[in-house]
């Protein structure tokens, strides 16, 4: 069983209309034991910089209202960048962040089959030198914004990119998410693929948080039996929460 929804929006993004309370009543519904809010940080600005006191101020507040049913962490989603690695790690040593997602949001439009290894290779030029997350988030995202989806996608074709990928995130000693938004969606699956969970495992990967990607109350947990029983079949036993950024192992 997942106890621990570690992706999670709230009006504070600029894609979400949800209020932070409502999201934590339907974690406490769900019977969660951890809820970590991770709204976008996106530079130059989006707007998340200009509110991000009023966001501490709010979730400590709720973290103290909470605290007997259930624990609230303070997280960030940025969007990788070549052009602002300094600007984002300046931001987030500034906030004492429990979690940091790093997720490779931008696309170089080209035919299909570049796209999917334009994205990769983007993403392991950013981590090669950005190293201020905790987890790299939903790995196979790109399959989102695909002429065809993931109709022509087969992670078999980006091993060697994805082989250097992880290498870089185990040395590093950071970790990975599984993403369960892709089930609302036509492929319904989670990110990332299952061979690419199986080939971090393969790798020495221990390092996985799990996360709905809600921007709405009922996305919550959503569908982490799957999840719980993906991880099972691949040969985790068990998946993290941070606080202070400090990774702790959950059996599942």
């Amino acid at each position: 069983m997942i106890l621990a929804d570690f992706h999670v929006h709230s009006n504070f993004s600029p894609d979400s209309k949800t209020n932070i309370y409502d999201q934590i009543i339907s974690a406490v519904d769900n019977n969660l034991k951890y809820i970590c809010l991770t709204d976008h940080v996106e530079f130059p600005d989006f707007g998340f910089q200009n509110y991000v006191q009023d966001y501490f101020k709010e979730l400590n507040d709720l973290k103290a209202e909470f605290k007997s049913k259930i624990n609230i962490l303070i997280g960030a989603e940025v969007s990788l960048d070549f052009r602002y690695h300094e600007q984002i790690s300046d931001f987030l040593q500034k906030h004492k962040f429990d979690f940091v997602i790093a997720s490779q949001h931008s696309i170089r439009f080209v035919p299909e089959q570049d796209v999917f290894y334009n994205y990769f290779e983007d993403m392991l030029k950013n981590i090669a030198v950005f190293t201020d997350y905790s987890v790299v988030g939903h790995l196979d995202y790109v399959i989102r914004y695909a002429p065809n989806q993931d109709k022509n996608f087969d992670p078999d074709d980006y091993f060697d990119l994805l082989t250097q990928i992880f290498k870089i995130i185990i040395k590093q000693n950071k970790g990975i998410e599984i993403n369960t938004s892709g089930f609302r969606r036509d492929f319904m699956r989670q990110h990332p693929h299952e061979k690419i969970l199986q080939l971090y495992k393969k790798l020495g990967g221990k390092i996985i948080t799990i996360g709905s990607d809600a921007h709405n109350p009922e996305h919550i947990a959503y569908e982490f039996n799957k999840v719980c029983d993906l991880l099972k079949k691949i040969g985790f036993d068990s998946y993290a929460v941070f606080q202070n950024r400090i990774p702790k192992f959950i059996k599942i």
